[in-house]
């Protein structure tokens, strides 16, 4: 594991999105606590993560690359994208059915055929934009113990299975996204 600053990352920016791409895990900060992940196409990487996490079968949630992507892959009405549209990039996250079962890792959503989805308003999701491919961002914990909010108190046992550590400089909201479910007539609050 190698530990990062913001500075770092964005000094060497064409590595890091190589590594990206090349299945790394990576810690990093978001607009509301720690995440982790990879991107959602490594099957490998994906998996690491739910072993990590000691995760069964709750979907990840991820970053997707902007609003294109739900346009592309899930099925919502003009309605509720509007809606969604009006809440990013903001400390929201939204779950959408999935147009095309294909179109994402099928351990991500654990064959629910709909998915977890949110943009961070916080640097770190300008990155995953370039990546131009959806990233998980999960919390970085063991599943059922608290969020590790400071790099200096994530357990060993997370960081033995990270590649890179990117260091917070900005303000967290200590808490996590609100989680609407937009896959019904009626939008339902799942998480405050």
């Amino acid at each position: 594991m190698k530990q990062i600053t913001k500075q770092d990352f964005l000094k060497n920016k064409e590595f890091y999105l190589s590594e990206m791409k090349n299945w790394k895990i990576f810690i990093y900060p978001t607009d509301t606590v720690l995440g982790i992940g990879c991107i959602v196409s490594n099957s490998d990487s994906v998996e690491k993560i739910f072993e990590l996490k000691k995760r069964e079968n709750k979907p990840l949630l991820i970053i997707i690359p902007g609003l294109w992507w739900i346009k592309n892959h899930a099925k919502i009405s003009d309605k509720n994208l509007e809606y969604i549209k009006s809440k990013l990039p903001w400390t929201y996250s939204f779950v959408v059915n999935l147009d095309d079962s294909n179109s994402i890792n099928t351990r991500v959503h654990n064959n629910l055929w709909s998915v977890w989805v949110r943009i961070p308003d916080n640097w770190f999701a300008e990155i995953v934009w370039e990546l131009w491919e959806a990233f998980i961002t999960t919390s970085v914990n063991i599943s059922w113990e608290p969020s590790v909010l400071d790099v200096k108190n994530i357990p060993e046992d997370i960081l033995d299975w990270v590649d890179y550590v990117v260091e917070n400089d900005e303000e967290f909201l200590w808490k996590s996204s609100t989680l609407i479910d937009m896959r019904g007539e009626e939008m339902k609050v799942l998480r405050k």
